[in-house]
């Protein structure tokens, strides 16, 4: 529905409720900050590994 009519504000107001429009909304604002965070976990984990992959081993003599 919304590919035929476009995706203007006033369209999007008219074939959905506006408590639909708030969850979807919502849902996203959650999902991008929640995507960064697991991306950052990812890279940081990453160089953790690469440093803790570079340190010299110590023997027990």
């Amino acid at each position: 529905m919304l590919h035929d009519r476009g995706p203007s504000e006033e369209t999007i107001h008219t074939l959905w409720t506006d408590r639909s429009i708030w969850v979807v909304r919502v849902l996203l604002w959650f999902a991008y900050p929640l995507t960064l965070a697991c991306f950052l976990s990812i890279a940081s984990l990453a160089v953790y590994q690469y440093a803790f992959e570079g340190l010299p081993r110590q023997t027990s003599n």
